[in-house]
């Protein structure tokens, strides 16, 4: 999929949320420029602690891949980002790493505050190729992480042991 397409599917997606069919109450934000993903970390994952992290992209993980999207929704939300920690207070942020060069600031801070910090609890589904993503096209390496589908293999593991003679 082209930079392109990306892009304008994901800006399609933001009007049709901002126009009157959709809720009023949506929590979720797309980071697109500098600005709303320097407002992201200010404001939204300024002291989260746990969160979900999802990445996408053409061939993720692999030699000539590239990571296009980010996906993060914040579990439980610091005390100052709402008076309630309920999950309707939470939001997802779209990052889309495309629209970003290599050299921007906003990517790099947001890897180092985020991803690589050891401070906040990433949960992630299958990471593998998320973390050679992260890794391998821009040196960074994620820290605190739990990938719950290997935590779901352990247990699976540790019971089938416990009850199968």
């Amino acid at each position: 999929m082209s930079f392109y397409s990306i892009s304008s599917r994901l800006e399609l997606l933001r009007l049709l949320t901002d126009s009157e069919i959709c809720s009023p109450t949506r929590r979720w934000s797309l980071c697109d420029t500098e600005e709303s993903l320097e407002d992201a970390l200010s404001t939204t994952l300024s002291g989260c602690k746990l969160l979900a992290l999802d990445c996408e992209g053409d061939n993720l993980g692999r030699p000539g891949g590239t990571l296009s999207i980010i996906c993060i929704r914040e579990l439980l939300p610091s005390s100052s980002s709402s008076s309630s920690s309920s999950s309707d207070s939470s939001t997802t942020l779209l990052i889309d790493v495309l629209a970003f060069t290599r050299d921007s600031e906003s990517p790099k801070r947001f890897f180092s505050a985020i991803v690589e910090s050891g401070s906040v609890q990433k949960i992630v589904f299958d990471g593998r190729m998320d973390f050679c993503a992260f890794f391998y096209e821009y040196g960074v390496r994620m820290q605190n992480a739990i990938d719950i589908q290997l935590a779901a293999e352990r247990t699976g593991s540790e019971l089938e042991a416990q009850w199968i003679p």
